[in-house]
């Protein structure tokens, strides 16, 4: 995702990067806020249990292409950052927007707006509201299994969206870190090293290396 030359500025390039974790959040929270109207009760949820499984599965790839989405931000960050023919110490600033905007302020809307927004919506509106509410109306055998396979869904979903925001933060950082220490001891063709490091190691997680 390499910036335009319309994103140069520290504002342009900010408002981009938090522009494109908000989007598809707020599309997942559309779609979330449409399925769960329609359905208000036990019987409802057992003929849209496909549906809610599906949704679940759309929740986790959302995730996990965003968080790849942000490691690839951080690089086109530093790029056009080493990249700007400023003086070293403005550069050396300048690569703060990568934990700032990065790491900060786009790791908490993955944070906030999936894991603990959508998914424990999920949590109240079906594991512990539909389905619980149902308990006494229907043989608890039956229900005991509808409830233990939604809990299983969401919990499994919600380790792997912990683990991408996770994972996501932890490499940001360590190349936030890695670059700026790269940068101030030895100077721009180092910094070009960790960049392309970077890089190749987020091609093999995204399945695009050569």
């Amino acid at each position: 995702v390499p910036f335009s030359p319309a994103a140069a500025s520290v504002d342009a390039r900010d408002a981009r990067i938090m522009n494109d974790a908000k989007t598809p959040i707020s599309e997942l929270e559309a779609d979330s806020d449409s399925m769960v109207s329609g359905i208000t009760n036990y019987e409802e949820y057992l003929k849209n249990v496909a549906k809610i499984e599906d949704f679940y599965g759309k929740v986790s790839n959302t995730s996990y292409q965003l968080s790849v989405k942000l490691r690839l931000y951080s690089v086109s960050y530093a790029e056009l950052v080493i990249n700007s023919g400023k003086s070293f110490d403005d550069i050396y600033d300048d690569l703060d927007g990568i934990y700032d905007c990065i790491y900060d302020d786009a790791g908490d809307e993955l944070y906030d707006g999936i894991y603990d927004g959508i998914l424990d919506d999920m949590y109240d509106d079906f594991y512990s509201g539909v389905i619980d509410d149902a308990i006494d109306d229907y043989p608890y055998k039956e229900w005991s299994k509808v409830s233990s396979d939604a809990y299983d869904i969401w919990s499994d979903t919600s380790s792997d969206c912990y683990d991408h925001w996770s994972d996501m933060c932890s490499d940001v950082y360590d190349f936030w870190s890695d670059i700026s220490d790269d940068y101030y001891d030895e100077g721009t063709e180092k910094a070009k090293e960790t960049i392309a490091d970077f890089k190749a190691d987020i091609q093999r997680l995204s399945g695009t290396s050569s």
